[in-house]
């Protein structure tokens, strides 16, 4: 973002993250965090420094779609370190040697588990 000189950036679930809609995901950069700081009227709905002030603490202002937040963290951690041509790749064909034994990895993905193992 800083590099674009982007200051905010929104974007959905949905959006080539392998979720259904319901997650809407914001980033703010400084400055813009600097400019809603400075607001003088704030929304109790879409409150962002009410949201910000609330993950300082590990919670949330409002409450969060939980199995969407599993299957975000199950994604991100599924594309740690692909960039963005490797995962709009297709799937492999059929029969395909990979980690899923031979079966599509979107096919394989079926079968993962829904919520991860605590760590």
């Amino acid at each position: 973002m800083d590099r674009w000189g982007v200051d905010v950036l929104i974007t959905g679930s949905q959006k080539a993250l392998m979720l259904p809609p319901g997650l809407a995901l914001i980033a703010l950069s400084e400055r813009a965090w600097a400019r809603a700081e400075k607001h003088p009227q704030r929304a109790y709905y879409f409150d962002l420094l009410r949201e910000r002030t609330n993950q300082a603490k590990n919670t949330t202002a409002y409450t969060p779609a939980i199995s969407l937040v599993i299957g975000l963290r199950e994604a991100a951690g599924d594309d740690a370190g692909r960039g963005l041509r490797q995962r709009l790749r297709p799937p492999r064909a059929p029969g395909a040697s990979d980690a899923c034994g031979g079966h599509r990895r979107s096919a394989c993905a079926w079968w993962r588990p829904t919520i991860p193992a605590r760590q």
